[in-house]
């Protein structure tokens, strides 16, 4: 508290006064946003604008705002707007992307995806959604190299070997799909779905027995969609 003190004792009174009207805005607005006060907050951040209009993480905050408002215009408005200040700003790209996707544009959303990725490729969520993404384009050897990337930067993230082996199923990858399927079963982890995979894929490799036990052992867990293929796989 003395260092502050002493600092603020320094700092030109008229340049602080200026500074410190933005910040305590733009505190009060984070405040307010982690209290789940979105308009409230959005009103603060767009008072940290008007002292500060070039500071890219303002637009940034409103965006987010606008996205729990659900006014999703606006809040790309703001990323772009929070983009043409500060070129890398991460947080603003990657909202973009997020919000692309869940508008269907998977094509737009790899675009903005790319561009994270060329500033942070250390960065497992970028590679993850990615992914996602080309999965929905059908690019299913694009998708199962970014799950390759997310498991080698977080190797027990499940998703992405349950969503691994789902694309290796579509490559024809069967061995590789009841590696990746193994591997979640092995965690503990939405098993339902992963014994069902896997009974896919034991059935394309030809072994009828594995795929039933696994087929079964979802359904045993409280899978509701099976009970047909057991029939039809097993005769049962």
């Amino acid at each position: 508290m003395k260092s502050l003190t002493f600092f603020l004792f320094l700092f030109p009174i008229a340049v602080w006064a200026q500074l410190d009207s933005a910040e305590v805005h733009y505190y009060a607005g984070n405040k307010l946003w982690n209290d789940g006060h979105y308009e409230q907050a959005l009103q603060e951040y767009y008072k940290a604008v008007e002292f500060a209009p070039e500071n890219s993480d303002y637009y940034t905050n409103i965006g987010l705002c606008y996205q729990q408002l659900g006014a999703t215009a606006q809040a790309v408005e703001s990323f772009e707007k929070a983009i043409s200040l500060e070129e890398k700003n991460l947080m603003a790209i990657f909202q973009l992307a997020i919000i692309k996707m869940e508008a269907g544009n998977y094509a737009e959303a790899i675009t903005y995806l790319d561009k994270a990725i060329a500033q942070n490729d250390a960065d497992y969520n970028y590679y993850f959604n990615r992914g996602y993404c080309k999965t929905q384009i059908g690019d299913h050897t694009g998708a199962i190299e970014d799950y390759d990337k997310v498991i080698a930067l977080k190797p027990k993230y499940t998703e992405a070997y349950f969503n691994r082996g789902v694309e290796k199923n579509k490559a024809k990858d069967y061995e590789g799909a009841v590696a990746d399927f193994t591997k979640v079963i092995e965690t503990g982890k939405d098993q339902q779905q992963a014994y069902r995979s896997r009974g896919v894929s034991n059935y394309y490799l030809g072994k009828k027995v594995e795929a039933c036990e696994d087929l079964h052992k979802a359904k045993e867990l409280g899978h509701t969609g099976v009970d047909q293929m057991i029939t039809d796989i097993c005769g049962e």
